[in-house]
């Protein structure tokens, strides 16, 4: 992932700054958007509650409800939600984030079945904070990776134009030429 990372910089032309955000800062910030996002989901559907035990997902959404319901749980997620934005802010006050969709190649069928794909651990934390981001396929293969972009608040206009250069630059065939 790492190759494919400075691959894609080099090929836009772009300066490459490591993150200040450590892993457990992602990890925290994700653990406080699944929290949120299960209590909201159940919560907003709590009214079709009776028909929760046909879903697949009804576990899920009783655990939601669940969570809803732990106000004090839900508070410290919000709260680590205001941190976590303010973290955010200063990581964006003068660049983009590039960073890798998931952190795997493409996980097939089988990956995910098994549980063995974290699908959502570097998207989650940018859906809490609510700042604009974008997915770039960069190759094209039997498992094809794809590039995150992130900008500041109200950043989409410049956000749309850098994964434009960025599609561009990885070519026909997927690969940062």
């Amino acid at each position: 992932m790492s190759a494919a990372l400075h691959a894609t910089a080099r090929a836009i032309g772009a300066d490459v700054a490591p993150s200040t955000l450590s892993p457990a800062e992602w990890d925290d910030a994700g653990r406080a958007a699944g929290r949120i996002i299960v209590a909201e989901a159940a919560a907003s559907n709590a009214h079709l509650r009776t028909l929760w035990p046909d879903l697949q997902s009804a576990a899920a959404l009783e655990q939601g409800l669940r969570m809803a319901e732990d106000v004090a749980a839900l508070a410290q997620a919000l709260e680590h939600r205001r941190r976590w934005i303010e973290r955010m802010h200063a990581e964006t006050a003068s660049s983009f984030l590039l960073l890798p969709t998931i952190e795997c190649p493409t996980p097939t069928i089988r990956d995910v079945a098994a549980g063995g794909a974290r699908l959502t651990r570097l998207t989650s934390p940018i859906n809490l904070c609510g700042f604009p981001a974008i997915s770039v396929p960069v190759t094209a293969g039997a498992l094809p990776i794809s590039v995150q972009l992130v900008g500041p608040p109200h950043s989409e206009d410049a956000l749309i134009d850098l994964a434009e250069r960025v599609f561009v630059a990885a070519g026909p065939a997927g690969a940062p030429g």
